[in-house]
């Protein structure tokens, strides 16, 4: 199938319900002009049930509406930060009044502040401060990984994005999902079939 035509659009942008556009079409010496609305538009990445369909590709990577609605995950803190934290404070509450009774014990004399000092850095072991380390290296490697010149996508000019910075969060975390789905209608070309069981699909 060939086809004459000149089609306008609009610049990209967020709105996936919306869009302006026209179509001019010259078949025969003949021109034909038309509107386009958000109805004559197939977004990416969308399925035709039934029916053909006829187009051009308008926006291509990262001027598809799908991308340019992506956005930078917040950041959130996990069950792991958390007890970690805790478990930190708990524990460094716990050496400081250790240091502070050893310190009593000894004497309090103008130098008793050496001297705490010197009790904490003995119990200081007590805080399990390479695990907290540990988190932390991983997710600035992970973040340095846009960075990086290996990751820079010329055609796009883009970087690559890591995604996978909380999943040291959960190496201790056990998660345990369940999700049942029940189907109550199923259309095969394009007719709709009632009573569909798994044996059938």
């Amino acid at each position: 199938m060939e086809i004459n035509c000149e089609i306008y659009a609009e610049k990209p942008q967020k709105d996936i319900h919306a869009f302006v556009g026209t179509i001019k079409v010259t078949t025969d010496d003949h021109v034909q002009d038309g509107s386009l609305n958000v109805e004559n538009v197939l977004w990416a990445n969308t399925v035709l049930a039934s029916g053909t369909a006829v187009g051009i590709v308008v926006y291509t990577g990262r001027e598809t509406r799908s991308v340019m609605n992506t956005t930078l995950p917040e950041s959130k803190v996990g069950l792991l930060d958390l007890e970690v934290n805790n478990l930190t404070k708990l524990l460094f509450v716990f050496v400081m009044v250790l240091a502070s009774v050893m310190v009593i014990m000894k004497g309090v004399d103008t130098n008793w502040y050496r001297y705490l000092m010197r009790f904490v850095l003995l119990f200081s072991y007590i805080i399990p401060i390479s695990l907290r380390v540990n988190l932390d290296m991983a997710k600035i490697h992970l973040g340095t990984v846009a960075f990086g010149s290996d990751a820079f996508e010329e055609v796009a000019q883009h970087v690559a994005s890591a995604y996978s910075g909380r999943l040291a969060r959960y190496f201790a975390l056990i998660h345990l999902n369940e999700v049942r789905c029940q189907a109550q209608k199923a259309s095969i070309l394009g007719e709709e079939q009632d009573g569909i069981t798994l044996g059938d699909v």
